[in-house]
């Protein structure tokens, strides 16, 4: 803005000069000092700017408004200029020789083709649990959604004209046409480019889009183009180095191309977490106030951002969740929100897509849970519209917007014998010819009568019945009866009348069905129309037949087989309509004695049909082989044995088999199988694979160990690894136990190498992780403190504040000391602090009446600090106003004292 300022007024001042014919030998010099100041180039003086300018071409005593823009670029130039010697003098004395600064450039091409194979890298989307994206907020779930890449390649965006040059980025100029030609790559160094042959250019600082124009203009007085053969493009971005910090999955010191915005640095730290804000990240950088970033904004607008490029060393800061909000129903996008302090429930329906065209917006319903209770808001969003009003919304609220109810009445349908089915709009004066003519009537369709189904107002039916026929030979008439709304026309079909008559097979046939009964129909006949007999077939078939009246039933029992092959052969049964034939099947009488089954050591348990030539060998193989825990002497068969007439009995039979699943013993040879069998192939008496745990963290030896002994516990784990690191806190251990999905088991702050009888020195289970953390020389703080008051701001991220830990200190002592006290206003109190130490265990404060011992803090350790929430009623009291309660009282005892002394007197 000053810089316009300052070309607003050599204009200005050139011009008056103009106007009154006076030399042009004075500029505004107040505004040019103020200019050249605010840049940081207090030992330039105003003589040497404008000889710099007049340098440049710019005549300072006849400039007017038409070389506005010239000028800009000019001015733009000299500033470039300047920053660049005085970068130039700030340098170590030992400057890098030419033959150095060349050797230097060859390895940054090295480096670049090294780069190159790089380029092919993209970050893949990074994948959590359904359950987690469930949890996520709208916005946190783009870097999941799809694959995202921040900027690796140098070369492959080509930037806006708002990007800011540095030392590092390299420039294409490429000259066209038939005069001059140029393709030439320069590095900005030092601030400026050399072309051959030319001054020195200097260009840091500058956007993109200034470059290009002082190029252009600079490159015009050595060479000739046409205004469109001139070319420049960005050919490679330097490296910075960001630091992405707070509520991300992982933070760490990010180098990634300068063409990154703060959007796409995130995608190297795998995006946002589900704590995370996505409304109030910070760019910070040293020296200037925190940009703010709003991924909502960025996502509904991307060019909100455009100007916002990183600088080396920035860091981008997100901090702890908002103000959530769930919306669901009938908006274009149902999730949950996270809104800033200012954005109630119109601000939501924008984020949310806006509503959709059948919402119902006279009542929407909010849920809030306040004061430990939940409550129902309904809320008219068409009335706030009109008032110009909202509806502030509180941290959880859940939003649902209705649909409209499907209720629409203006329409007439058409079903049965017609080729076009449905509803059709209703209009007045509407008759039964003009549907019929909607719904085509099909050629079966029968026309001498059809039914018109009418709701009655207590929504009922009225059976009318109509001759279609008269109707569509007398349209208008009494026959062509006027329809109503929701009238609804069956249409019968000619054959629904007509006597039906059908044969069903069923049994062992390739596709048993029903098919219509025809003159003539042989059992044959029906028997090759199913596809044939099955192999199962047992030849045998019935039919069931109905007799006059269906008060009788026939069997009649064929021998089917012998019928198919011959084609002539006389007792081919001559079907009657609703006949049903069954077709025998050997499976249906022995289908209970046709398995065996083994369970056990084996790799497949399983049920197997069961044939006459089955051994045991046959059914291991079948079951896919012994596990390698498998006792290969110890094999039980328990077989069931049936005799007639004879209670059943089940006998047990043990048997061995050797490593190709031969019987050994008296029951060597092939062990034949019988119906009912069963086998438990028995496991080996204490057979274990071995089971592993994992070590972590600051041990000489970090990694998975097997256990070795029985009842092997932390201790001999971390003696095995080697022992601690110095830098190891050995009070600090955990344990997580995936067995039975137990999670983290509290281990007390001890050094378990010294105190191996510790309750917490655990007997260690397969699949169990110990992690020994460093050294954590830190306390955080969180929950209900004045640290927002107490400290510059900076350093409390949402509710918590990292502090030093100091040994043998309470939890009220850190309170006090870096966080301000409690925050007493917000409910919270003494007696509800509590410290979760690093090993897992919650210490509360003990509240003896007169005094309280608070918790004593371990390093690595969260202190929390609680509030108790007040009910209705205590709110109610505090209400009361004390003082005009007492004075109330005493005006009352003092009015009843003066008459007792009147009484007195007057007695």
């Amino acid at each position: 803005m000053k810089r316009l300022l300052f070309i607003f007024t050599l204009l200005v001042f050139n011009l008056n000069l103009f106007s009154q014919d006076i030399p042009g030998t004075f500029l505004n010099e107040e505004l040019i000092r103020a200019e050249l100041d605010s840049r940081g180039f207090e030992d330039i003086s105003i003589d040497e700017m404008k000889s710099r300018l007049t340098a440049k071409g710019v005549d300072l005593e006849n400039l007017n408004p038409s070389q506005t823009e010239e000028l800009q670029d000019k001015i733009d130039e000299v500033f470039a200029e300047i920053q660049a010697e005085k970068d130039s003098q700030n340098k170590p004395k030992e400057e890098i020789k030419a033959d150095e600064r060349k050797e230097d450039k060859a390895q940054k091409e090295d480096k670049r083709e090294d780069d190159a194979l790089d380029d092919e890298i993209e970050e893949d989307a990074f994948e959590i649990s359904d359950v987690e994206r469930r949890e996520l907020i709208y916005g946190q779930g783009v870097f999941l959604d799809k694959k995202l890449k921040n900027y690796f390649k140098h070369n492959d965006v080509k930037p806006p004209s708002t990007y800011l040059l540095g030392e590092g980025d390299e420039l294409i100029v490429n000259i066209f046409g038939t005069e001059s030609q140029l393709s030439s790559s320069f590095e900005i160094e030092d601030g400026y480019i050399q072309p051959d042959d030319m001054e020195r250019i200097y260009l840091k600082g500058m956007t993109f889009g200034q470059a290009k124009k002082i190029l252009k203009q600079r490159f015009s007085q050595y060479y000739r183009f046409a205004n469109d053969d001139f070319n420049v493009a960005l050919n490679f971005s330097r490296n910075i180095t960001v630091n992405i910090v707070g509520e991300v999955r992982e933070i760490g010191a990010y180098t990634i191309p300068a063409l990154n915005s703060a959007f796409s640095a995130l995608v190297a730290a795998k995006g946002i977490s589900k704590n995370g804000s996505v409304r109030r990240i910070r760019v910070i950088r040293d020296g200037q106030a925190p940009i703010k970033f709003d991924l909502y904004k960025y996502l509904m607008e991307p060019t909100s951002n455009k100007n916002l490029f990183l600088q080396n060393n920035d860091f981008i800061s997100v901090p702890t969740l908002g103000k959530v909000i769930v919306v669901e129903g009938a908006v274009r996008r149902p999730h949950k929100y996270e809104l800033t302090d200012s954005e109630n429930l119109k601000k939501l329906v924008y984020w949310a897509g806006g509503f959709k065209g059948n919402a119902y917006k006279k009542n929407i319903k909010i849920v809030r849970f306040e004061d430990d209770e939940e409550k129902i808001i309904n809320v008219d969003f068409r009335a706030l519209e009109k008032q110009g009003k909202d509806f502030k919304l509180l941290h959880g609220d859940q939003v649902s917007i209705p649909f409209i109810p499907v209720n629409y009445d203006n329409f007439v349908s058409i079903e049965g014998a017609v080729n076009l089915e449905g509803q059709f709009e209703y209009t007045n004066g509407m008759r039964l010819s003009d549907l019929v003519y909607k719904g085509v009537l099909s050629d079966s369709a029968r026309i001498d009568i059809a039914y018109l189904f009418r709701k009655r107002p207590d929504s009922r039916n009225d059976y009318i019945q109509v001759d279609l026929l008269k109707a569509l030979e007398n349209p208008g008439s009494t026959y062509d009866i006027k329809l109503q709304p929701k009238d609804r026309l069956n249409v019968f079909f000619s054959e629904e009348f007509l006597e039906k008559s059908k044969v069903l097979i069923t049994g062992a046939i390739r596709n048993p069905n029903t098919y219509p009964h025809v003159e003539n129909l042989k059992l044959s006949d029906i028997v090759t129309l199913s596809g044939g007999l099955k192999e199962t077939s047992t030849g045998r078939a019935y039919i069931f037949r109905k007799k006059a009246g269906f008060e009788q039933r026939e069997y009649i029992g064929v021998n089917i087989r012998e019928i198919m092959e011959d084609p002539n052969a006389s007792n081919d049964v001559l079907l009657e309509p609703s006949d049903s034939i069954v077709v025998f099947s050997y499976s249906k009488f022995f289908e209970t004695a046709s398995t065996v089954s083994i369970e056990g050591a084996v790799l497949e348990e399983n049920t197997f049909p069961y044939s006459s030539n089955m051994t045991l060998k046959d059914l291991l193989e079948l079951s896919g082989g012994l596990k390698l825990s498998a006792d290969n002497a110890k094999i039980n068969v328990y077989r069931v044995k049936i005799e007639s007439g004879e209670q059943t009995i089940t006998e047990e039979l043990e048997l061995e088999i050797d490593d190709e699943y031969n019987v050994l013993g008296e029951q060597s040879g092939n062990f034949m199988l019988k119906p009912y069998d069963q086998i438990q192939v028995r496991y080996t008496p204490d057979f274990e694979l071995q089971q592993t745990v994992v070590i972590n963290g600051e041990v000489r030896y970090p990694g998975p160990y097997s256990i070795v002994k029985a009842n092997e516990k932390i201790s001999d784990i971390i003696r095995r690894a080697g022992g601690y690191k110095e830098s190891a806190f050995k009070e600090g251990a955990t344990l997580y136990r995936g067995e039975g999905g137990l999670g983290y088991l509290v281990v007390d702050e001890v050094d378990l190498l010294d105190e191996k009888n510790s309750p917490s020195n655990y007997i260690l289970r397969d699949g169990d992780v110990i992690t020994i953390p460093k050294q954590i020389n830190l306390v955080t703080i969180q929950g209900f403190t004045n640290a927002n008051e107490s400290l510059a701001g900076g350093e409390v991220s949402g509710n918590r504040v990292n502090v030093p830990y100091q040994k043998g200190k309470t939890a009220k002592y850190y309170i006090d000391k870096y966080a301000g006290g409690i925050d007493r206003d917000a409910g919270a109190k003494t007696r509800l602090i509590k410290v979760k130490q690093p090993g897992g265990s919650l210490e509360r404060t003990k509240d003896y009446g007169f005094f309280k011992k608070y918790p004593v803090v371990q390093k690595g350790a969260v202190i929390i600090v609680d509030r108790k929430v007040k009910t209705e009623e205590e709110r109610d009291r505090e209400k009361v106003d004390w003082g005009d309660v007492i004075s109330n009282t005493v005006a009352q005892a003092t009015a009843i004292l003066t008459l007792v002394i009147l009484i007195q007197q007057i007695q």
